[in-house]
């Protein structure tokens, strides 16, 4: 299942690979020669900063290595044992992550000092982010497309060893419902979306994939609270002769299962189509590639956080009430997209009044 999976999504990536290549317009238009990027990687300045984030990592890690650390972590584990597991099991990624988040944080509270700062560079990099910092709204815009996911992240950290773990899925059985079926449905779901949006408009569909995205999180709670039930619902739901002798028997239980999975997937797909329309629209033309790399490296802060914390929040809670707080983290960013601009069109500011 797992590698059928795989084969089907690198041979789409490609196909669309091959459609951008071959029939999307050239829209953007060379403003410096590469080799002008080449040369700058060698300034004096770019290469004190590059020693400087050099020194600073070496002496993470030797840190990481010291004694001083050790004895650090075993007064910590003594003062606070429960906080010392759970960081404790934080890998790099994990360290990244928070890293990145308080970085965010800061920086949208020095948001003000940080516009000034850049927009007194010459740097053409620079002029990308102060354009977009520079825009109405722009620490709503930050502040949304971090918590946009921020709910499905918890989900899908948690969505494997609960088919496991509670329902009984065997690996066989998760590869082909999830890695199988669901990446099928995973890639139609968006498309789908897509082509709603381009036919009603985004205002008009914002609500309803938002609702599906963060909504069917509570299939999953309603899945966790009868997971006895349906782990041993093994009652033939359907029996299809294959060949002379072979029966295979379909049981309510992957029925069951089958749907609550592919379900939750149509909605996470829908919520991706509405994300990455809200995404393009907050580019500024002139800046596409910059601000589109800016705002989708927010977005792995979620998944992140969700990681540092997932696995510490469900043996805490049990994964009823840990998929109900799934749904629950949506809640602030459903609210935000009152207050957001782009949703009505690029550029404009929240209104409630326009059709699209």
């Amino acid at each position: 299942g797992w590698l059928f999976g795989g084969l089907v999504l690198a041979g789409a990536m490609f196909a669309l690979f091959l459609f951008h290549l071959v029939f999307l317009p050239r829209s953007e238009v060379q403003k410096k020669p590469a080799l002008e990027l080449f040369k700058q990687l060698f300034t004096m300045r770019f290469l004190t900063i590059a020693i400087v984030i050099a020194s600073a990592v070496a002496a993470g890690r030797a840190f990481l290595r010291s004694e001083l650390l050790a004895s650090v972590k075993e007064s910590a584990s003594a003062s606070f044992p429960k906080a010392a597991v759970v960081v404790g099991k934080w890998g790099p990624a994990d360290w990244i992550g928070m890293v990145m988040l308080v970085a965010l944080i800061v920086g949208v509270a020095l948001l003000p000092k940080i516009r000034r700062r850049i927009e007194g560079s010459t740097s053409s990099y620079a002029a990308s982010f102060a354009s977009f910092l520079a825009q109405p709204y722009a620490g709503r815009i930050l502040a949304y497309i971090v918590l946009f996911r921020i709910g499905e992240s918890f989900l899908m950290k948690m969505k494997t060893p609960f088919s496991l773990k509670a329902l009984g899925l065997t690996v066989a059985e998760y590869g082909v419902v999830n890695g199988t079926i669901g990446m099928i449905v995973g890639l139609a779901a968006p498309v789908i979306g897509g082509v709603l949006i381009a036919k009603v408009g985004f205002r008009k569909c914002i609500w309803p994939f938002l609702l599906a995205q963060n909504g069917l999180h509570l299939v999953f709670c309603a899945a966790a609270f009868f997971a006895p039930e349906i782990a041993t619902a093994k009652t033939p739901w359907l029996a299809t002769i294959v060949g002379p002798h072979v029966v295979t028997m379909i049981d309510t239980r992957l029925v069951v299962v089958t749907a609550v999975i592919v379900t939750e997937i149509v909605g996470a797909g829908l919520g991706t189509a509405a994300f990455m329309v809200y995404i393009i629209r907050c580019c500024s033309p002139d800046h596409k590639a910059a601000h589109m790399a800016l705002l989708t490296s927010l977005m792995s802060i979620s998944f992140t956080l969700a990681g540092v914390f997932s696995g510490f929040l469900a043996e805490a809670l049990g994964f009823p009430l840990y998929f109900a707080f799934t749904f629950f983290v949506t809640i602030p960013g459903m609210a935000l997209t009152l207050w957001v601009p782009h949703i009505d069109e690029r550029g404009a500011p929240p209104t409630r009044g326009r059709s699209k």
